[in-house]
């Protein structure tokens, strides 16, 4: 039995050690940023958060200007790779617009449009060794690119914890595209149809706060073969959620209750 746990404990190591370093590894330009799942429950609702994850930080808000209608912002930024010899910097930043419905049963139904824009930025410098003397080299690679994705959101909370299953497909243009070591990108296709599927889990601790993990896949449709553009396949996060109006939501959690 103590042979079969190691052995199992063993392989959970090893399966994250691969996942982290799967990540971790992809060089492409597109990274995916923690995707914002409101899980809205009633008009004047606004939320803010913070979060990490394996590709950056990430902040987001979101706010309910109707009893359907909602807004939502997001801004992630990579954490500044910078080694011996390179540096690595990505920013990117979206808003979206979407109706959203929450049923008596605790489910909520969420399909956001959303659109934003990245940026990429990478510095490799150093020396090749030739036979006896090093060749200086500075390698430059930067991109932007915008983002037209749907989202939809399979909700579902209570007063403890709350769960969400959010697809998504989504539009990504490449431009401004500049790399001084690799001229692959000249014959590829500038736009990308992909997907990603995201799952989400949070417990509240108290009403105006909430602890939400994140894992999510992206997934190419068309382009897969074009290892240029790359994208990071997994993201996990974890953040922090403040509710700005608790007080409203409490009370129409009690009204509920009653009924």
């Amino acid at each position: 039995m103590r042979k079969s746990n190691q052995t199992i404990f063993t392989t959970v190591n090893y399966s994250i050690t691969l996942l982290t370093f799967i990540a971790l590894s992809s060089c492409g330009i597109y990274r995916q940023n923690v995707v914002n799942v409101p899980l809205i429950k009633q008009k004047g609702q606004a939320q803010i958060s913070g979060h990490i994850g394996f590709t950056g930080l990430d902040g987001q808000a979101s706010y309910s200007l109707t009893k359907n209608i909602a807004l939502l912002s997001n801004y992630s930024e990579v954490l500044k790779k910078t080694k011996e010899n390179s540096i690595f910097k990505h920013n990117f930043g979206e808003i979206g617009l979407g109706y959203y419905k929450k049923k008596s049963n605790g489910k909520i139904r969420e399909l956001f449009l959303v659109v934003g824009n990245g940026t990429h930025s990478s510095t490799s410098f150093g020396g090749d060794t030739l036979t006896s003397y090093t060749l200086p080299y500075t390698y430059i690679n930067k991109a932007n690119y915008n983002r037209f994705l749907l989202q939809y959101d399979f909700g579902r909370t209570n007063k403890k914890f709350e769960s969400a299953f959010s697809p998504r497909i989504f539009i990504i243009n490449y431009y401004n595209v500049y790399n001084t070591q690799n001229l692959g990108y000249l014959n590829l296709p500038s736009t990308y149809l992909w997907s990603d599927a995201t799952l989400t889990l949070r417990y509240k601790p108290i009403k105006q706060l909430i602890i939400s993990g994140q894992i999510s896949v992206t997934i190419p449709i068309t382009g897969y073969k074009a290892g240029y553009y790359e994208a990071s396949p997994i993201n996990c996060s974890i953040g922090l959620i403040i509710n700005l109006n608790f007080f409203k939501i409490e009370n129409e959690e009690k009204t509920e209750n009653i009924k």
